[in-house]
């Protein structure tokens, strides 16, 4: 039994190593993501209609808060 918990425990330690692993990724993909919108956002609005870029909620105060 006391084989048993261990394995199981290992198994569970390997499954939080992935999923950190896949969360450290997606949130470098989100802050790409985030910086390629706002350069589009300032392409457009900068050179194509010639206005300055809306003023709205800052998301970068959200990254890496949980």
């Amino acid at each position: 039994m006391k084989e048993d918990l261990e394995l199981r425990i290992e198994e569970l330690e390997d499954t939080i190593s992935e999923l950190k692993e896949a969360l450290y990724a997606q949130q470098k993909f989100n802050e790409v993501c985030a910086i390629s919108t706002e350069h589009l956002w300032e392409l457009l609005f900068n050179d194509v209609f010639n206005q300055p870029v809306p003023d709205g909620e800052n998301l970068r105060n959200y990254m890496n808060t949980y």
